[in-house]
């Protein structure tokens, strides 16, 4: 367990590596939990330390509303500093839709300090929540007297503008290398979301589609990750 940088405690699982002294996080998306990261896990304990974990209400967690990866970077922030704590300061982030939006957020915030993020990783990361939201309320036909007033009570409850939840405006401030992956079928993030992630980070950066589901474990993307790592 840790703590978030938001103060409340978090449930993850560490798996050592001996060989390593570097770490990857991998961050879950929306409605997941620490589980449903397991599947790549070995791929990656090859070569590294792994940590999982749930985002604050998510998993073992208690219950509290999700802000779909805007509030939720303070919990990645809080692995980062729970692993630095014990001596772990090159770090890869990799994250899954909500996950992605949240490790590229937090990056981008940490500032100064001892880790240095070897990589950031996404797979199924929206650029704007607003793009991805009013995408799927044409998508139901949802009328504008419906979602709009919906949309500001989602805004009170997590506590931000959605439109400030823009993971492309985050990358401005990431130099370190990112891979921006998103899934030929992702049914989520609009077919642009990875080249406009990946034209707008301020560091090196490769875009990668690959045949799949969004945020379906897949070999293909810890064989693209692990080859993007690896080879540098």
């Amino acid at each position: 367990m840790f703590k978030s940088r938001r103060g409340n405690v978090l449930h993850g699982w560490f798996f050592n590596n001996p060989a390593s002294r570097q770490v990857i996080v991998l961050c879950h998306g929306r409605s997941y939990n620490k589980t449903h990261e397991m599947p790549y896990v070995r791929d990656f304990l090859k070569h590294y330390n792994v940590l999982i974990f749930d985002f604050t209400g998510h998993g073992e967690n208690p219950y509290v509303p999700t802000s779909i990866g805007y509030h939720e970077s303070y919990d990645v922030l809080g692995a980062v500093d729970w692993l630095d704590s014990r001596g772990f300061r090159e770090i890869v982030l990799m994250g899954h839709s909500m996950g992605g939006a949240a490790a590229i957020k937090a990056v981008a915030e940490y500032g100064n300090g001892p880790v240095r993020f070897k990589a950031v990783i996404t797979e199924g990361a929206f650029a704007r929540l607003d793009d991805l939201l009013l995408r799927q309320v044409r998508r139901f036909c949802v009328p504008a007297t419906v979602w709009r007033p919906a949309f500001r009570i989602a805004e009170r409850i997590a506590g931000y503008k959605i439109s400030e939840n823009a993971p492309e405006h985050f990358m401005r401030n990431i130099r370190c290398p990112a891979l921006i992956m998103q899934a030929d079928r992702d049914s989520l993030a609009s077919g642009d979301s990875a080249q406009r992630l990946g034209m707008t980070a301020a560091g090196s950066s490769e875009v990668v589609t690959f045949d799949g589901q969004h945020d379906v474990p897949s070999a293909e993307v810890s064989a693209n990750a692990l080859r993007f790592l690896l080879g540098r």
